[in-house]
């Protein structure tokens, strides 16, 4: 595709150098945003465009008056960032292509201010001017480049404005072309032969005509009844060319014209060396047409008329559930790729649930499943189909209030893991947590499906290491919501160990130990001077566990260490002693 782009620049620079004279001047307006690291074939734009700038520079006539401005090189996010570098001037080449080759590319994409500066630059109302602007992007500064062709067409003597898009859709290329036609220049699409042949045609008067290419013929085989929102096989016969579509159209919508409502390239859905394309039909019954769009030819080469009729699309789900638990919905409908079961609170718009069918366990079965709202209320289950953005059907049903509670000791030991029965939804991101009484920053907190209590609504969560006031709460990860709390307290323990004073190094000891004995809690042995771990032993691993035993090995070093009761949870030293090794 960069060698369409390239002969494209080429073609147009090479023209204009071709008919200029002393009095006109050339300033090429070149896009320097961040979306030309975008890549052609394999290739950065950027490169595509140096060198192509390059080559075209070198081929203008040696009187040939041109200069360079750029936007978006300097600075990112500034619609302001627009610079003349290279003032209009012969013999310029060589100072266009080295600010090019440094030139970062970075920034936004003011194209019109850029080309008006360009016209000011050259003085476009006292002479000839010519601007060439190289983009691959649309507008983005809130301003109306057809409006600015108008103006400059009126205010020049002889202005032209030439638009290079650098691979823009047909939709984003009328947004710029009107800049090139409203000053009597041209627009070249450069993304495909054909736009550029077209393009070739009209700017070298030297080129001969190219003989017309002969309609290639196309046939469409498909059903002429079809339920609406389903997803239809489309057989066909034609070219298959690069930009060969089939559509669906609507011969009714705006104001008689037609309207297209989707559109399927062919070489990219599964079907194409079958010879067939799956497309996804409107919401709305009627009578439609299936097209066969030549994206070359600008024209339909096939059509077959369509009639789109009412299915059968239901909810069928409880008339009541408790807050936040799961609940399980059958469905009737297209089961579309996009199509989702949605939770709204009735007069609300916003989805609060939603499920994709085709992601759903229950999707062969017409089922899906959901979690209700933790907040009680009246709310809207809704068929949703992605594909037209429309709700198929729905149906209303109440989420009442259940009990949520939580059952815990009101003092616990510090450090040490403790046992709470909870009640309450369950769902999969709902959360035991503990902070601070008077803080809302969560210290610990246990995912209630992944504790081993899960199926006897009980989970074990470590209380914190300093001792005080706490709340232990229930919380809602899918609502980011507290739904029950109760206080608590922390107690201090005794932490302890009890050891010889001195071991032999590298023999094996035994020590005694007082403390939480959580499930990360160790004994380490740690060097006096600069609290290195030299060895350290998981206490519950330990044989000695239950008599409170742990045994580790002395360093082999001999010297001054430490011994150190260390608590896991919170990366905290509880405890600790002098030891020499001898």
């Amino acid at each position: 595709m960069h060698h369409t782009t390239a002969r494209a620049l080429v073609c147009l620079l090479s023209c204009l150098g071709t008919v200029a004279s002393a009095n006109e001047a050339t300033l090429v307006v070149l896009d320097a945003s961040g979306s030309m690291w975008g890549q052609i074939e394999g290739r950065p734009k950027l490169e595509i465009a140096r060198e192509t700038l390059a080559g075209a520079l070198s081929a203008l006539p040696p009187d040939a008056e041109i200069g360079l401005l750029a936007y978006g090189h300097r600075r990112r996010g500034d619609c302001a960032d627009i610079e003349l570098v290279v003032p209009p001037a012969v013999g310029s080449a060589d100072a266009i292509n080295a600010a090019a080759r440094d030139m970062k590319f970075q920034g936004m994409t003011p194209l019109t201010e850029s080309v008006r500066r360009a016209a000011v630059a050259l003085r476009h109302t006292e002479r000839a001017a010519r601007v060439v602007l190289i983009t691959d992007g649309v507008e983005t500064c809130d301003a109306d480049p057809c409006a600015l062709g108008e103006q400059l067409a009126a205010s020049g003597v002889d202005f032209t404005a030439h638009v290079v898009g650098f691979g823009l859709s047909e939709q984003e290329g009328r947004q710029v072309a009107c800049l090139a036609e409203r000053t009597g220049g041209r627009y070249l699409q450069a993304n495909d032969v054909a736009a550029l042949q077209a393009a070739l045609q009209q700017t070298l008067v030297e080129a001969p005509s190219p003989p017309p290419r002969p309609i290639p013929e196309a046939a469409l085989e498909a059903p002429a009844q079809a339920a609406i929102a389903s997803t239809i096989e489309v057989r066909w016969q034609g070219p298959g060319d690069a930009r060969d579509d089939v559509q669906l159209f609507d011969p009714s919508a705006a104001e008689g014209t037609g309207r297209v409502l989707r559109s399927q390239r062919l070489n990219q859905d599964r079907g194409f060396d079958t010879r067939s394309a799956r497309l996804v039909m409107a919401a709305e019954p009627g009578r439609y047409e299936l097209r066969y769009w030549h994206g070359e030819l600008q024209r339909v080469l096939a059509r077959q008329p369509i009639e789109l009729v009412a299915a059968e699309v239901s909810l069928d789900a409880p008339a009541q559930v408790p807050i936040g638990s799961t609940f399980v919905v059958r469905w009737q409908g297209p089961g579309a790729g996009r199509d989702d079961v949605q939770i709204a609170a009735v007069g609300d718009a916003n989805v609060v649930r939603r499920q994709r069918l085709n992601q759903d366990r229950g999707f062969e079965r017409r089922e899906a499943s959901l979690q209700a709202p933790t907040v009680p209320g009246r709310y809207v289950l809704r068929y949703f189909n992605g594909e037209n953005d429309e709700v198929l059907a729905e149906r209303e049903f109440d989420v009442v209030a259940a009990e949520v509670g939580l059952d815990a000791p009101a003092e616990v030991d510090m450090g040490r893991p403790f046992t709470v029965r909870w009640q309450g939804p369950g769902a999969v991101r709902d959360d035991l947590q503990i902070t601070a009484a008077d803080d809302t920053r969560v210290i610990r907190r246990q995912r209630l499906n992944q504790d081993r209590g899960f199926a006897k609504n009980e989970a074990s969560i470590t209380a914190p290491i300093a001792p005080g006031s706490y709340t232990l709460r229930y919380y809602s990860g899918t609502d980011d919501r507290v739904l029950v709390e109760r206080a608590f307290l922390v107690r201090a323990i005794a932490v302890e160990l009890e050891a010889p004073d001195s071991v032999p190094a590298g023999q094996r000891f035994t020590l005694r130990w007082q403390g939480p004995g959580a499930v990360r809690d160790d004994v380490q042995i740690v060097e006096a001077e600069d609290d290195k771990v030299v060895r350290r032993q998981r206490l519950n691993q330990d044989r000695g566990f239950a008599s409170n035993e742990v045994s580790l090995v002395a360093p082999e070093q001999p010297g001054r260490y430490r011994l150190r009761y260390w608590n896991g949870e919170s990366n905290t030293g509880l405890a600790e002693r002098p030891l020499r090794v001898e």
